[in-house]
């Protein structure tokens, strides 16, 4: 891959950050050194990976999303690394999610091809930003937030520059962060994106981890009535014309309470559905595997 290939072909220096004094050496031939951190060959800080930790969590955290009935599209902010990503889609991950236009480059680039972009991207210099780079790379399904019809104009705005017909909104509902305050904000929310060319509308969103109070019950009441207000939404995305082909989002990082969070979308997309007179939806969290417990 090209991301790939322009790594291997550097070399390592002492401008290269937890490695050992060397110059010159190709980073190809990292593995052959067998540097270990617990013998202190390494400069601290360093930020190692149990890959065989790493590996069982992912496992852990994918089965334990099909049975819940979500599927997860793991952060990859933290680490942005492009292996990791890929062996989590490789693992059964239903996409990847970034914060920002920088990071889906770097997953662009590496050659992840499904994003979940969970921020809206600023005003319309962004927008264009965002359109140069789906340009570069028309075969990527990215769907991002909005929270407001100036946040919907910036998206349009990227659409039109990369000459997209359906680059997929979800309206972020508010939680403590970003995303719109109340039901009259969403729903002009949703109105722009309908009037908009170019644009589809592809779900709902939340960030519920802003909600969490230092009281579990605080917590529980706040995540129950986000969830409640995200299902009666439901309606909103599907009695409409223009409602995407594929299958609605709901995304949201589940923190302390995760279990609470996905226990309130997977219904979402079973048959309990009905309830909100709405289609069978998918319900999908961001999560890392490495807070998989």
């Amino acid at each position: 891959m090209q991301f790939l290939s322009r790594w291997d072909s550097q070399r390592l220096s002492t401008t290269t950050r937890g490695i050992p004094l060397v110059e010159g050496l190709a980073t190809d031939d990292i593995g052959r050194q067998s540097w270990s951190p617990s013998r202190g060959d390494l400069a601290l800080p360093a930020l190692t990976l149990d890959e065989a930790a790493f590996a069982a969590n992912r496992d852990l955290l994918l089965r334990w999303c099909a049975s819940a009935g979500v599927s997860v599209a793991p952060h990859a902010k933290t680490p942005m690394s492009p292996e990791l990503a890929r062996s989590l889609r490789e693992a059964g991950a239903w996409g990847t999610t970034v914060a920002n236009i920088q990071q889906a480059a770097v997953l662009l680039a590496s050659g992840e091809r499904r994003l979940l972009l969970a921020n809206e991207i600023g005003g319309l210099a962004a927008g264009r930003r965002l359109g140069a780079l789906l340009s570069a790379y028309p075969d990527v399904e990215l769907h991002v937030f909005a929270d407001s019809p100036a946040a919907v104009a910036a998206l349009a705005e990227a659409a039109r520059v990369a000459s997209r017909r359906e680059l997929s909104v979800l309206v972020e509902l508010g939680a403590g962060r970003a995303g719109a305050r109340d039901r009259a904000a969403v729903e002009t929310t949703i109105a722009a994106v309908l009037a908009a060319d170019g644009l589809v509308l592809g779900g709902v969103a939340t960030y519920e981890g802003a909600v969490a109070a230092p009281d579990a019950d605080a917590t529980m009441r706040a995540l129950t009535g986000t969830s409640s207000w995200r299902c009666s939404l439901w309606r909103c995305t599907s009695d409409t014309t223009r409602v995407s082909d594929v299958k609605t989002k709901t995304a949201g990082t589940a923190m302390r309470a995760r279990d609470q969070v996905v226990e309130r979308a997977a219904p979402i997309s079973s048959p309990i559905a009905d309830q909100y007179a709405a289609p069978r939806k998918t319900a999908v969290i961001r999560e890392s595997a490495g807070h998989a417990k």
